[in-house]
């Protein structure tokens, strides 16, 4: 893992959530003009446009977050590769893997299983950052990395971890990570 692969998974992984938001606007906006397009509708008109325009919403709220961040990360200045660049090593305060399982149905068996990077920078106010990995792509070799290049006072999931960031961030309520 070096600067470079690092730039590398920020760009994917901001390219990977950026499809899924142009997928779900293009639902909601399908979805909201079925109604007027299909002569054979006879359900909701209103219920439909209004939960296609949520999805729409939702969809077009992902595309304005994350197509700057790919952007970024595709030109270097991404704040988790401009932070290495200048040596701010207590950028990092919180890294951990977070598993992903696919099942079959609620509750059934894991068919298989990956990992995404959680992270949070000590300006986050405690709205942390993720890294959608690829199957190719270690988590561990990634952590290994940050690791090098950063001092992180809290790596890796616990609930005494989780409750130690949330006083660093003084989050509570519902703020509570």
């Amino acid at each position: 893992m070096n600067y470079e692969k690092l730039k590398s998974i920020l760009f994917k992984s901001n390219v990977k959530v950026l499809i899924i938001g142009i997928v779900i606007l293009v639902m909601g906006v399908l979805a909201a003009l079925f109604p007027f397009i299909s002569e054979s509708f006879h359900g909701s008109t209103t219920a439909l446009v209004i939960i296609g325009g949520i999805f729409a919403l939702l969809g077009l709220l992902a595309l304005k977050n994350v197509f700057p961040a790919a952007i970024k990360a595709k030109s270097g200045k991404h704040p988790l590769l401009k932070a290495i660049k200048e040596g701010q090593k207590d950028y990092l305060v919180w890294v951990y893997k977070k598993q992903i399982d696919t099942t079959l149905g609620s509750g059934g068996a894991t068919i298989a299983s990956s990992y995404n990077i959680a992270y949070f920078t000590k300006d986050c106010k405690g709205k942390g950052g993720e890294l959608v990995l690829s199957r190719k792509d270690s988590s561990d070799d990634l952590i290994d990395y940050l690791c090098t290049q950063f001092d992180i006072p809290y790596l890796g999931y616990a609930d005494d971890t989780r409750e130690a960031v949330n006083i660093y961030f003084e989050t509570k309520g519902w703020k509570k990570l």
